[in-house]
Order: C-alpha cells, then structure tokens, then sequence
C-alpha cells in the first residue's frame, strides 16, 4: 500500500514561486517543470526512502530533480510523506543552515534563512 504525499504551505509556495520565475522567460517550461516536481514528489508514494538523508537534519529527506530539491519527512505509522519544500539546489547544498541565497535564482530576493525552515523534525 502507498504512501499519502502532502504538501506544506511553504512547499506549495516554493512551488508556484519557481514555476513564476521561469515563466518570466518560458512559460511552457515553467509549466512543464511545475509537472515534473509535482509527479515526483507525488511518486514518493511508492518509494519514500529513495530521497537520501539531509546530513544534521534527523527525520528529513531530500530528492534530487535536475537543479531542484524536494525536501521531505516520512511519518511511517500514517503511512505519510510530508514535502517540506521545493528549493534550487544552488541554495544551499547541505540544507544545514539555509545560510543564503544564489544570486539571480528564484529565492535571490530573499537574504536569509532560518535554521527552522522545515519546521519541526521531532
């Protein structure tokens, strides 16, 4: 049986913040990029613990999307996923600290992050 896939605010957010950006330019491969994170987060359903570990961040996942990360958490007896957040992956490579944002990207507005981005990982 499959997971149920749900996403947070923030990720629904970073979501239609992406899709903006490369609108700007190319709203047919803004569009189709919005499908493409949409379907795979969705696919985690199926194989949850294909993401690999975020290093210092206990409990929270990240998946790998071209130059996109969906960040995620696994809630094993409501045979849940929780997607987090849809970010570049130039933002931050570790997830850590969320220390700063890549100059030009679609986060670039934004000059700090807080180490409690994804909520809370108990």
């Amino acid at each position: 049986m499959g997971y149920e896939v749900r996403l947070t605010a923030k990720a629904r957010g970073d979501l239609n913040e992406i899709v903006a950006y490369i609108a700007q330019d190319n709203p047919l491969a803004a569009e189709r990029l919005g499908d493409e994170l949409a379907a795979e987060a969705d696919s985690l359903s199926n194989y949850p613990y294909r993401g690999g570990l975020v290093r210092r961040r206990r409990n929270i996942r990240r998946l790998v999307h071209g130059s996109y990360l969906i960040v995620y958490r696994i809630f094993e007896s409501n045979h849940l996923i929780e997607i987090l957040r849809f970010t570049h992956s130039g933002i931050d490579s570790h997830l850590a600290g969320w220390h700063g944002a890549r100059a030009g990207g679609p986060f670039s507005d934004r000059a700090r992050f807080s180490r409690k981005a994804f909520g809370s990982v108990e």
